[in-house]
């Protein structure tokens, strides 16, 4: 797939020590009157040792990008005193705490004795998460919240090896694009970026040994939280690749930072650090990169899931590769990007990386029909930007769901029903991938079926 430094006790509340795993039940009494076994939220704080002479909230992953490969300061932090932690247990039916208080927490809520789920919620799993109070009200509250996290109508893969890129994910049936693969429940959520930590940082560290400091007071407070997992589900998560051993990131949060997918429609402390999430799945994190992805991912917070769907036909045998870089990038940019994975990526796309730079500098954002422009060169616009992204395997993209979209408008404008019928169809087709419909799309649909009734 794609994607032990330091040693500290975790404190209780008084500051014994206390190396056991956290209790996962807390006795509750519900609005209905009746007691239940929930699994508990926890609020880990540290100890705050001494004023600081450094701000903190400037610097991790949000404003310094953390080191990768290997770092040799990693194990230079003479003078550097880890962080203690001290735990409270919550009450995991609230949701009323403030919103910037940091959490971990199970969603969604979890009855400790798990036999007293249903079958269908043991298969949807949960996900431990590390969120502020104001995310965890957010999900919680969603209208029907959990949705079930969807299925394939048939199974759609396998994972197996795949060369040199170790474990993959191949098709076990052909797949049509828009097509839904695999959706998940994520094993675990953090915020993207380190949170503020009260540590307790010499004068004289560099601003690269700062930043290992952060790393490995993260790494502990990681350590302590995954205790939370299922046992299972703390198997598959550190069954996953690290390909962060030598950097300083530890165990914990080198594996995060192998394997995350970004989740936006959610933010870590808003109106402060203004941070997206991460989450880490399973069977989703075999699926390698390519510059040319077959599949796209989309979260979904409504069953708080992760989905990759196709994003054209896939023969039964073929890998199921998505991107983990920005699509329109030019190659040295992907390269650069890519190299915290440790991948050199020889797709079609890198290996003749001069002329797909070219073309992919061709393609532009839509823009919908001009009533100024002469609809024709409008339609032949569409069209050639459709045959540019299918030229360099971009059919994920939005760009090119959307030039589906000006076809079909401007085609039933100039009367031309046959053309906005081929393209609807393809339209609807491409439009079941979730993270592409935006009102644009829905307007085409919209107007092309009302026409063509």
């Amino acid at each position: 797939m794609k994607r032990g430094f330091m040693k500290g006790k975790i404190t209780g509340p008084k500051g014994t020590a206390n190396n056991k795993p956290l209790a996962r039940t807390s006795r509750l009494e519900s609005a209905g009157q009746e007691h239940a076994d929930l699994g508990v939220d926890w609020h880990v704080a540290a100890f705050l040792y001494e004023t600081l002479d450094v701000d903190l909230h400037t610097d991790g992953p949000s404003h310094i990008k953390l080191s990768y490969g290997v770092v040799k300061e990693a194990g230079n932090l003479d003078g550097f005193v880890p962080q203690k932690l001290q735990y409270t247990e919550l009450d995991p039916s609230r949701l009323d705490h403030p919103d910037d208080t940091t959490i971990q927490t199970t969603i969604p809520a979890q009855w400790s004795d798990i036999s007293r789920h249903t079958a269908d919620e043991l298969q949807d799993s949960w996900c431990d998460a590390v969120v502020d109070a104001a995310t965890k009200r957010e999900i919680f509250t969603q209208p029907g919240f959990p949705r079930p996290v969807p299925r394939p109508s048939t199974p759609a893969h396998r994972i197996a090896p795949a060369g040199a890129k170790g474990l993959g994910i191949f098709a076990t049936r052909n797949i049509k694009g828009g097509e839904l693969i695999l959706a998940e429940r994520p094993l675990l959520m953090t915020p993207a970026t380190i949170p503020p930590m009260s540590t307790n940082i010499p004068s004289h560290f560099t601003l690269q040994q700062l930043t290992l400091a952060k790393m490995a007071d993260w790494e502990i407070y990681l350590k302590q939280f995954v205790k939370r997992m299922l046992p299972d589900r703390y198997e598959k998560f550190m069954a996953l690749s690290n390909n962060h051993q030598h950097d300083g990131s530890g165990e914990i949060l080198g594996r995060i930072r192998t394997n995350a997918f970004g989740v936006t429609c959610f933010r870590y402390l808003r109106t402060t650090r203004d941070s997206p999430y991460s989450v880490v799945c399973d069977e989703l994190s075999r699926f390698n990169h390519s510059c040319r992805p077959n599949g796209s991912y989309h979260f979904d917070p409504a069953s708080f899931s992760m989905a990759v769907y196709a994003t054209r036909d896939i023969k039964i045998g073929e890998e199921i590769c998505v991107s983990y870089v920005s699509d329109f990038a030019p190659y040295e940019e992907r390269k650069k990007n890519l190299a915290p994975y440790g991948i050199d990526c020889t797709c079609e796309a890198c290996e003749d990386h001069v002329s797909s730079d070219a073309r992919r500098s061709e393609i532009v954002p839509f823009r919908m029909p001009d009533s100024q422009t002469d609809p024709e060169v409008e339609l032949r616009r569409y069209i050639s930007q459709i045959l540019l992204i299918e030229k360099e395997g971009l059919e994920g993209s939005r760009h090119y769901v959307q030039n589906h979209a000006g076809i079909c408008i401007v085609a039933l404008g100039l009367g031309k029903r046959a053309l906005a019928t081929k393209y609807q169809a393809r339209l609807a087709q491409l439009a079941k991938r979730p993270e592409t419909i935006n009102p644009d799309v829905l307007l085409a649909i919209a107007m092309v079926s009302m026409v063509l009734k």
